[in-house]
């Protein structure tokens, strides 16, 4: 499963959600299907536009449903199931 983080320059927000993506899917057998891209909205104005005021933001690829901060280990799960 293909995930797009949207993120920015110094945002700490984003550092946290980065931290429980990491906790959640670090050493699970989940993450082996899992691939996380980064995208800095600050590179494309229409990631900017779309994006700016609710970063961080993770998109499935497969379905296009996104999942805004804030969320939690259990809503990130429930939004990573195949």
């Amino acid at each position: 499963m293909k995930i797009t983080f949207f993120t920015g320059p110094d945002c700490e927000l984003c550092d946290h959600a980065q931290a429980l993506i990491d906790t959640v899917f670090g050493d699970s057998p989940d993450a082996a299907y899992l691939s996380v891209e980064k995208k800095n909205i600050r590179t494309d104005p229409e990631y900017y536009h779309l994006y700016a005021t609710r970063i961080p933001v993770l998109k499935r690829e497969d379905t296009a449903q996104e999942l805004a901060w804030p969320f939690n280990a259990d809503s990130l799960r429930a939004f990573t199931k195949k």
